[in-house]
């Protein structure tokens, strides 16, 4: 990440060369996070900073990088290079940031569209020579994360439910080939679900079930675990091609958790 960072001349560096020394042409808030990418999975160890004084309470954490923060909504594009030239991407569509830290709470997954021009000249001036999977988190033009992997696993790929795209996906991974052909497929929604109350009881597997069937959900489903510093917790995501019945369901989840853990804190 430091590297990604100092490549696009973002205002960066090293946690522990910042606790020994407050550097005076730092504009706050700064976020500080893991130096590589799977520590900070699940949004874990990623904080946002408001003065100098709130970094000592994060000094027990190692291999920490600062960059500068940046506000606005965040989105994400896979992309499929081939010799340091992009032959296909797919890009997802976030709502706006609803909280400090956790980036949105859908997303749209539709063909066509694509990132801004700066990341694609990002990429095709720093992944030279390279072919494979990368994944590219950013805000405006600004790339806040990079990965060698599709995003969530290959979960959203997973939801378009195109056995054709899958398979040209993992012809290209197996013999580096790829054909351009036009990809459409119906657009869809995926929604997390988030809760403020400390999270004690999670609904049993039978009735998120129930739900995700009754509410006309796609096929994928499941418990997803995302921390929002000490604020609150996403706990499940599901699809849906409908917005509107979409947010229903997820109103419905959300509003259901928070009642089972309000019920067995009132036991306590």
């Amino acid at each position: 990440k430091l590297w990604v960072a100092n490549s696009q001349h973002i205002q960066s560096g090293k946690m522990d060369d910042l606790l020994r020394e407050e550097f005076k042409y730092i504009n706050y808030p700064i976020v500080i996070k893991p130096r590589w990418g799977h520590l900070s999975n699940n949004s874990r160890h990623i904080y946002k900073i408001h003065s100098y004084g709130e970094l000592g309470r994060y000094r027990h954490l190692k291999d920490m990088i600062w960059t500068n923060y940046f506000d606005g909504k965040e989105e994400a594009t896979d992309f499929l290079i081939k010799d340091g030239k992009i032959v296909h991407n797919i890009t997802y569509e976030h709502s706006t940031k609803p909280t400090n830290i956790i980036s949105d709470t859908w997303k749209r997954i539709a063909p066509g569209g694509g990132p801004p021009a700066q990341i694609n000249e990002w990429i095709e001036s720093h992944m030279t020579n390279y072919t494979g999977i990368f994944n590219v988190q950013y805000i405006g033009d600004r790339i806040i994360e990079a990965s060698l992997r599709l995003a969530r696993g290959g979960a959203y790929i997973y939801g378009i439910e195109n056995d054709n795209y899958t398979n040209r996906i993992n012809e290209f991974i197996d013999n580096k080939t790829w054909e351009p052909q036009p990809l459409d497929y119906e657009p869809y929604y995926a929604f997390k679900c988030y809760t403020h109350i400390p999270l004690l009881y999670l609904l049993p597997n039978g009735i998120m079930q129930y739900i995700m069937k009754k509410n006309g959900c796609k096929e994928f489903n499941e418990y997803f675990f995302e921390n929002n510093e000490k604020s609150g917790q996403v706990f499940y995501q599901f699809f849906h091609k409908n917005f509107d019945k979409g947010i229903n369901t997820q109103n419905t989840i959300t509003n259901l958790t928070n009642f089972m853990q309000v019920f067995f804190i009132s036991l306590v």
